[in-house]
């Protein structure tokens, strides 16, 4: 069995650093950073983020029918594990009706509003326009993409590429089994699947940007440097950070 560790905010603050350059490190465990640095996860994810990088118009006049962004979004989400083959696995819809989505999504203010938010201005008067969000991305008939029941992780990696300096991606196996060994306030809720616990996951990025501070991580971290792909916004480092203080917290025994 494991030995298991508890985790705090000042701890993973203070070794921040150390964290990200043990997202490189070769030859990690399964489920390690390996997977996420190679084949599609990185291309279709650098590629979808810098499309979304380049589009200057609101989301409303190209969100909603740009065949060749739905593509990428999708593929990203497979590539991410968002399509298991597995039984039981998360399940994205059928293509058309992802691109319904889409389009519903793109035709909301809430998430244009949020295109002007960066993850260090989160403040709990943006609160309403995320609820609007993930209401709409655990809504049937409007913005869900997945056949299964749960939204929480498939909807972050969405909003991930949709939003990259607001929204870090969120997992299960990562997110979840980091925060549950805190032993501090930023420890999970108990219900997984619900808007309490998706804003909990924000506020607890915006302390970590707030305590390092996005020009800090910007300088050291975002400089195009070959060696770390999966650098893309200030929310993916800090994930790449929990990713690997997740393994730690969990060390082999």
């Amino acid at each position: 069995m494991p030995v298991r560790l508890t985790g705090s905010l000042t701890e993973f603050v203070g070794r921040f650093d150390e964290l990200v350059e043990d997202f490189y490190k070769e030859h990690g465990p399964d489920w390690s950073s390996d997977n996420f640095r190679k084949g599609p996860c990185i291309y279709f994810h650098r590629a979808t983020i810098q499309y979304v990088r380049q589009q200057t118009r609101p989301f409303a006049e190209w969100l909603p029918h740009d065949l060749h962004f739905h593509e990428l979004l999708y593929a990203t989400l497979t590539a991410w594990g968002m399509n298991s083959t597995n039984e039981g696995g998360p399940k994205l819809k059928d293509f058309g009706e992802f691109q319904r989505a889409m389009s519903c999504l793109g035709s909301m203010n809430a998430l244009e509003q949020c295109r002007h938010i960066e993850l260090e201005q989160l403040t709990h008067g943006c609160q309403p326009l995320v609820v609007e969000l993930f209401d709409v991305l655990r809504d049937d008939e409007r913005g869900k993409i997945m056949r299964s029941s749960s939204v929480t992780v498939a909807s972050s990696k969405l909003l991930h590429h949709l939003l990259p300096e607001l929204f870090p991606p969120i997992d299960r196996n990562f997110t979840a089994s980091a925060l549950n060994r805190f032993d501090d306030e930023n420890k999970l809720p108990g219900d997984w699947d619900t808007f309490a616990t998706f804003w909990h996951i924000l506020a607890f990025f915006r302390k970590v940007v707030c305590a390092k501070t996005s020009n800090a991580i910007r300088k050291r971290w975002m400089n195009d440097d070959a060696r770390y792909p999966m650098n893309t916004s200030i929310p993916k480092i800090i994930d790449n950070a929990l990713i690997a203080y997740s393994n730690a917290l969990y060390p082999e025994g």
